[in-house]
């Protein structure tokens, strides 16, 4: 039996010329970053290959949960029970939002204080959580013939209607000057000066500093393509390399970067899934940007971002002394005469 239909959300009949941000993807991720960023008064154009909503986020069950979610996720989770309960007079419109509750029932003592430890999570969120004994259970679900040692039961814990939500969404998002634009792919990336200057798509280009990835399953396809272009593009001035080791990341793992990869005679080399010291050095390195940069800054804007950033960058290839190169840094070893390396 089919489940229910999508709410139609038809799209803009002209494309903008240029804006501030371009969302590529309307589903609840991309339509949701289009309508904060409307809202913060940036200019936004939302594209859509097909129709807002039509894939996985109208194909779930819906759940606005944050019992069980890995510890890390609970203050973001925390964070989007207080923004889903007011998103209906956010955006005018019916999202299907309810305080429903989710109970995870427990076969067994062992699975019992495995759920209760996990509950002290939620301690200082004001949010309803408790475990609830077999009895406690039976009590609220009579009639019910199951053999359990009692259960997680958060009544905090809320679902939404995935047919409305994303296109509830988006039309808020166009109240507030969003161009919702479907059908309306966007095929590549326009660059100047080694910055996003636009978005190529079926129906024409569009002026854009920056652009938002919010493709899903999707994005693969897209990165795909970007990661063979930008090594096409002469990322490597002195040739290409014999082997890249890469992971198992969507952006690595498209037809094109196979294509490229074969076509340039180099050979891509996958780490093992859920093997991360197969790819010690970048391991290494992504955990220097995380806690040396990204985690000790604050970003107010796109442009202090990118200006942070590039300033760790030069540190980091001009500056700091490498163990692994003799204590030198980087930069000498590619420039011998000491110049320094172009803004990225």
């Amino acid at each position: 039996m089919p489940g229910p239909f999508v709410v139609p959300v038809h799209g803009d009949a002209e494309l903008p010329k240029e804006v501030d941000v371009v969302v590529i993807g309307g589903g609840i991720i991309g339509t949701s970053t289009a309508l904060e960023l409307a809202e913060s008064g940036l200019r936004v154009a939302l594209c859509e290959k097909g129709g807002i909503g039509h894939e996985q986020s109208s194909r779930n069950w819906g759940w606005v949960r944050i019992s069980r979610r890995d510890p890390r996720e609970v203050p973001l989770m925390a964070e989007a029970l207080r923004i889903w309960a007011d998103l209906n007079r956010r955006t005018g419109r019916e999202t299907g939002f309810k305080r429903s509750g989710i109970v995870f029932t427990c076969a067994d003592e062992k699975q019992f204080d495995e759920h209760e430890r996990w509950n002290r999570n939620l301690e200082g969120y004001q949010i309803e959580s408790r475990m609830l004994s077999a009895a406690e259970f039976n009590a609220k679900y009579p009639g019910n013939r199951m053999k359990i040692a009692g259960a997680l039961y958060t009544a905090g814990d809320c679902r939404a209607e995935p047919q409305r939500a994303a296109p509830a969404i988006a039309e808020a998002a166009r109240d507030r000057g969003a161009h919702i634009l479907t059908e309306c792919a966007v095929r590549g990336l326009q660059m100047s000066g080694g910055r996003v200057s636009g978005v190529v798509t079926e129906r024409g280009e569009i002026a854009c500093s920056s652009v938002v990835l919010a493709g899903g399953a999707w994005s693969s396809l897209f990165m795909g393509c970007r990661a063979e272009r930008c090594l096409g593009n002469g990322l490597c001035p002195r040739g290409y390399p014999k082997t890249i080791r890469v992971d198992n990341g969507s952006e690595f793992i498209s037809r094109d970067l196979d294509l490229w990869a074969y076509a340039n005679n180099v050979t891509l080399d996958f780490s093992r899934p859920g093997k991360p010291t197969d790819n010690g050095f970048i391991e290494a390195f992504d955990s220097k940007l995380r806690s040396e940069c990204l985690n000790a800054h604050w970003s107010l804007t796109l442009a202090d971002s990118r200006e942070k950033l590039e300033t760790w960058r030069r540190y980091y290839n001009e500056e700091r002394p490498h163990s692994a190169i003799g204590y030198n840094v980087p930069i000498a070893l590619h420039n011998p005469g000491g110049a320094t390396s172009q803004p990225s």
